[in-house]
Order: structure tokens, then C-alpha cells, then sequence
């Protein structure tokens, strides 16, 4: 009995993406969600005519395969969110009256509120949180190495990088399958990661591998696909903070330890408790705080 194969069976399946700029050489999409809906948004500028506006598609169409934005439930973090169609507009307004010294003074400001910290090691933090945002302009990238004991800030380290950071994808206690589907095979710098409970994680050879190269914007990682057909490669080009109780081995990690920072917190008492900041029913006195950490 002869198959007959469809044009739809053999047309290829849209790709999710968080973002995507042809690798930089062509306009930067970034995946948000308007009005409940998924869209890719992007900047328009006409300086002749002193034009500044965002711009909104459903789809990327002139790349094989098509490329969409996840719905709501396909975020790994919290997803960009816009409740109306206007809203990007004054954002946009808001962001063209900032500098980059401006957005790193805000910055830091929010970051000494939840850490108690020095202020080399906040300069550390507010840098790298800015800098995340424009990740896959960058030839190499380095790591943060977070290590204390319970109770001495080092989650809320960690948290106030998922709550500024570009893309925070907290990835605790999972599998490297995980690591490789949140990268992507289509561009580099999809997401940033925060990876708590790391004391174990230098044992894991494929993981340790993978943040060996994962410094550099052109490195790929070969995986078979589930069922050993297909050969798919991974991009695991993003800023990366591992969070444990311990340094990891450096018999084991030791390349990835001569690419990272390594910060060791202490017990402290800050002026606000992230964790307190980020529950929803926060107290009315913290909801100001809590406004900014949103913006």
C-alpha cells in the first residue's frame, strides 16, 4: 500500500523563539504578550522624520522555518507582558529619555535594597544585570558563582537577577535536556540563567560541558533528537549564575571556574526581603518597591 505524504505532513513546523536578529545582521524581534496574546515586538525609527514607534507581528515569515512566539504557558519565566497595545508606546517614551548611566544607577539602587553586599560586588551584579540585555553583542561572557551557606543571602542573590535580568530562567535541580531546549536551536542568547542547588552539577559531564563553550557566542552543541533520527545543535550561548553551598571541584569544572567571578555571601540583614517583595499578597507598605522591580 502506497503513503501519500500531504503538503502540510512535509511543510516544517513553526520554531518557538524568545527573540531573534538573524544572528545581529538583521532587526531584533523580542517575543512579548499583548492583550493575552503572543507577539513578536520591534523598533521602528524614521530619523528623518523624527518617527519612533513599535511595531507588533504574530510571526517572523521570511525565515524557513517560520518562527512564532510562545503562548503564555510556554515561557520557562515570566514572559514580558502588556495589557494593551498602547502600553509598549510609553515605554518606549520612558526608555528614550534614559541613559545607560541612568538604567545602571536605578540599578544598583534596587539591588543594595535586597542584598547586603560590598559595593564592588553590587557593581558586579548592577553590570551584569544591564549587561544581559545586550548579551549577543558580546564575543565572550563570563559566569557568577554564588557560594554560602543557608541563610546568608546567597538565593536572594540570585532572585534579584531574576527579577531584572534579561530573560531569567531559573533552572533548579533539572536535567541538561532542560538546559538544551530553553537555548534553542535557531539563535544564540535566548534567555539568561540562574541555577540554584549547583553543588552536584560538576558532576554531570554533559552540563559541565556545555558551560565550558557556553561562553561564546558561535559555540553549538550536538544532540540527538528523542527518537535518534535527526542531529540537532544547540546554542548554550547566554550569561549563566550558579548558585550552591560549595565551590564546584576544580579538577571537574575547572573551565568553567576560569571563566567566572566566584562571590561568597555572608549572613545579613537587608533593608528589604526580596522573597517578601515578590509575593503577590506583599504588604501595601512594599507594593512601591514592588512596582519598580516590574518595570
Amino acid at each position: 500500500m502506497t503513503t501519500q505524504v500531504t503538503r502540510e505532513e512535509t511543510k516544517p513546523k513553526d520554531e518557538v523563539v524568545y527573540k531573534y536578529s538573524n544572528k545581529g545582521l538583521g532587526q531584533l524581534r523580542e517575543a512579548v504578550i499583548i492583550e493575552g496574546k503572543p507577539y513578536f515586538m520591534k523598533y521602528f525609527c524614521d530619523e528623518e522624520k523624527d518617527k519612533r514607534f513599535i511595531q507588533v507581528e504574530p510571526k517572523i515569515m521570511d525565515v524557513t522555518p517560520v518562527l512564532r512566539p510562545p503562548i503564555r504557558e510556554e515561557y520557562p519565566y515570566n514572559p514580558y507582558e502588556f495589557a494593551t497595545v498602547e502600553e509598549p508606546q510609553r515605554y518606549l517614551q520612558r526608555a528614550l529619555n534614559e541613559t545607560p548611566d541612568s538604567l545602571l544607577a536605578k540599578i544598583k539602587t534596587l539591588v543594595k535594597q535586597f542584598n547586603v553586599i560590598s559595593d564592588k560586588t553590587v557593581t558586579l551584579l548592577s553590570t551584569n544585570i544591564f549587561g544581559s540585555y545586550f548579551q549577543d553583542r558580546d564575543s565572550t561572557l563570563h559566569y557568577l558563582i554564588i557560594v554560602g551557606a543557608n541563610g546568608t543571602g546567597k538565593s536572594a542573590f540570585g532572585e534579584t537577577f531574576e527579577c531584572l535580568g534579561y530573560r531569567p530562567v531559573n533552572a533548579t535541580n533539572t536535567t541538561e535536556a532542560f538546559w538544551y531546549r530553553v537555548f534553542g536551536t535557531i539563535e544564540y542568547g535566548q534567555v539568561t540563567i540562574v541555577s540554584e542547588e549547583f553543588d552536584k552539577m560538576d558532576e554531570n559531564g554533559q552540563v559541565m560541558a556545555m558551560l565550558k563553550v557556553g561562553y561564546q557566542p558561535n559555540a553549538r552543541v550536538p544532540r540527538m533528537n528523542n527518537d535518534n533520527s535527526k542531529m540537532e545543535f544547540f546554542y548554550p550561548f547566554c550569561f549563566k549564575i550558579m548558585i550552591s553551598e560549595k565551590s564546584p571541584n576544580e579538577d571537574m569544572a575547572r573551565g568553567v571556574l576560569d571563566r567566572s567571578f566566584k562571590i561568597k555571601t555572608y549572613k545579613g540583614f537587608p533593608a528589604l526581603n526580596i522573597k517578601e517583595i515578590r509575593n503577590p499578597k506583599a504588604m501595601l507598605k512594599d507594593k512601591d518597591c514592588l512596582t519598580k522591580l516590574m518595570i
